[in-house]
């Protein structure tokens, strides 16, 4: 079940990218050619949208889902018959029949100098004409001509490979295709590619507003204790789960990096705890030691802001922005901090699928554990457990990861492609399309091998990652 609900989520959040691209394409008449769930290679077509063509300066609608098997490159500038019904004084496409160019090797094809002697062989491939007829039945008007424009809709495609989805612009590459990305204008292209981080970003947004209206939104001036573990330093003092800390060692409790601060500067020493529970204000004093994990917790507790159940899910929308910054902003200063030392090398590596799939089994494993009944013990009843929200928050975190990676300006990525819309913007120049499209694809096979080493180091070598 793990394994089956981590490739939905991880395949999601990829569709949720794509899906800004597509709607951003369509809002400026970018023609897509392909929208696929998963990648390739491709399992079947369940789609596809209503299209058109030129033929003769007459305008053909493509009906919805008709059986188109060509590329429309192939057809572009080529002859062919047609039956048509007049529909509302629109031409509706029933038969489409064409000659399919299909190029062979010529391999008796040589070219010889003047002594004879063969210089190349094979100098240009053989065309051949296969004729293809698609459609079921004609139509009651047949018309002949040469197809000057082809915008033959989009499909939406199952494949093989279920992590992830793409979507193919027409003339993503090509400034020289009409109605293709290339040829779109600055403005337009600079939606789209920024369109697919927008809607992860967002995405992440929903999502911990959703989390808030659930566990509350955090009031960042005060600190609560979310968990005490067994036999801690925290647990032996009487600090319980859902304690809130007004004082440290009469020191206000208005910042929580404050206190964690307090709590190590002071190990292996008696730190005063002035708490509230319930409608009890009391004073405990704890030792947080030096010899525990670091995993574990000087103290053993596990601190966060006090929590406050909103009204609705709007009212919650400004604290998931909030938020949403703020694993933003930890993961781009992430390089900062490794070279700080705040945080260690280890701690800020990447991981491929495998180690999400980790962090994404543990997740699911402790939310179901935390709504499971506990059994209650002979002195004592069931003791009361708050579910948690693990498998939430990691959704939106790898929402935010993926938004966030794409927009790094480096090629092949969305935040490479943005990077060379800048001469266009500031000098009003356009870098040529064939330099781009070299860089990209440099960048693309770059990407490709670094992912095949973060995905075999997660077998190589492991990251220990364990949720707190």
């Amino acid at each position: 079940m793990n394994i089956t609900l981590f490739i939905l989520v991880f395949a999601g959040v990829i569709i949720i990218h794509e899906l800004g691209h597509y709607l951003v394409a369509l809002l400026f008449k970018i023609e897509v050619e392909e929208f696929g769930l998963g990648l390739p290679p491709r399992a079947f077509r369940y789609w596809r949208n209503a299209g058109f063509f030129i033929l003769n300066d007459k305008r053909v609608e493509i009906p919805r889902n008709f059986h188109m098997t060509f590329d429309w490159l192939n057809v572009q500038n080529e002859s062919a018959l047609i039956t048509v019904d007049h529909v509302e004084d629109k031409l509706i496409l029933r038969t489409f029949e064409y000659n399919e160019r299909i190029e062979e090797n010529n391999k008796d094809g040589v070219d010889v100098n003047k002594r004879g002697e063969i210089v190349k062989s094979n100098p240009a491939p053989k065309i051949k004409f296969k004729k293809v007829n698609l459609g079921a039945e004609r139509g009651t008007t047949e018309i002949e001509g040469v197809i000057s424009e082809m915008h033959a809709g989009t499909d939406f495609t199952i494949n093989w490979l279920p992590l992830g989805g793409f979507v193919r612009p027409k003339g993503e590459n090509d400034p020289k295709i009409k109605g293709g990305l290339a040829h779109a204008s600055p403005w337009a292209r600079f939606w789209v590619l920024i369109a697919g981080p927008a809607m992860n970003v967002i995405a992440g947004i929903i999502i911990y507003s959703i989390l808030f209206t659930n566990i509350g939104t955090p009031d960042f001036t005060k600190v609560q204790v979310n968990l005490v573990l067994p036999d801690s330093p925290a647990e032996q003092a009487g600090l319980k789960a859902d304690d809130l800390i007004l004082q440290a060692n009469d020191q206000p409790a208005d910042d929580l990096a404050k206190v964690r601060d307090l709590i190590y500067a002071h190990l292996d020493k008696n730190i005063t705890f002035e708490i509230q529970r319930g409608d009890e204000t009391l004073q405990i004093t704890a030792m947080p030691s030096s010899k525990r994990a670091k995993d574990q917790g000087a103290l053993g507790i596990q601190l966060g802001p006090l929590m406050n159940k909103p009204e609705n899910f709007l009212v919650a929308i400004p604290y998931a922005a909030k938020e949403t910054y703020y694993q933003a902003y930890q993961l781009i200063s992430m390089p900062a901090q490794i070279i700080r030392g705040t945080i260690t090398p280890e701690e800020g590596r990447f991981i491929g699928i495998k180690g999400i799939y980790n962090i994404f089994d543990q997740a699911i494993t402790r939310d179901v554990e935390s709504r499971a009944e506990p059994a209650p013990t002979p002195t004592s009843p069931a003791p009361v457990q708050s579910p948690s929200f693990y498998t939430l928050q990691l959704i939106a975190t790898l929402n935010i990861s993926i938004g966030l990676f794409n927009l790094f300006p480096f090629p092949a990525l969305d935040g490479g492609r943005l990077f060379f819309l800048l001469p266009e913007f500031i000098l009003r120049r356009r870098v040529p399309a064939q330099f781009e499209n070299l860089v990209h694809g440099l960048g693309m096979t770059f990407l490709l091998l670094f992912m095949v080493y973060v995905n075999a180091m997660d077998f190589i070598n492991p990251a220990n990652i364990i949720i707190p």
